[in-house]
């Protein structure tokens, strides 16, 4: 049976490094933002009976899948997502 204590490792802190530096913070809002966009987006899709996909290159590219019934379209950004809901009737 495995035991749960509360003590750290001696090397916990060492992990990520400085987490409260400003570089990474501004990563994590810009990424949080685009995610929340993606994630609304995705909604906007899904209530109109089609899907949105994000895919990772890995060259660290993000590329788009919109579709319904088996045809996607690739779309390079956010802002050719939120055309192509724009287009088939998703923007109110």
């Amino acid at each position: 049976m495995s035991r749960i204590t509360k003590e750290k490792s001696p090397n916990a802190g060492e992990l990520g490094g400085d987490f409260g530096s400003n570089k990474q913070q501004t990563e994590f809002t810009v990424n949080h933002d685009e995610s929340k966009r993606f994630s609304t987006l995705q909604a906007k899709f899904a209530l109109l009976g089609h899907t949105l996909y994000r895919t990772v290159n890995a060259d660290g590219t993000v590329l788009y899948l919109a579709g319904k019934w088996g045809y996607f379209r690739e779309l390079k950004g956010l802002e050719a997502v939120a055309a192509f809901l724009a287009l088939i009737g998703g923007a109110r």
